[in-house]
């Protein structure tokens, strides 16, 4: 029955997540994983400056590819 909670309580604030926000999400999470695994000051200033598309740019792009 916890497991079941837990489960359930998970998706329920999944689906209070946007599409933006998951998006932003997963921009941050790859930004903090290129600053772990960079191995000197270079990489590490690259994953600093590494320009990252916006929502919005994420968007636009999609819909070209689905509806050309």
């Amino acid at each position: 029955m916890n497991k079941l909670l837990t489960f359930v309580s998970s998706l329920i604030l999944l689906a209070a997540c946007t599409n933006k926000d998951l998006y932003n999400l997963g921009k941050d999470y790859q930004k903090s994983d290129c600053i772990d695994k960079a191995q000197n000051e270079a990489q590490y200033n690259e994953c600093l400056l590494k320009e990252h598309k916006t929502y919005q740019e994420y968007k636009d792009a999609r819909k070209k590819v689905i509806n050309p």
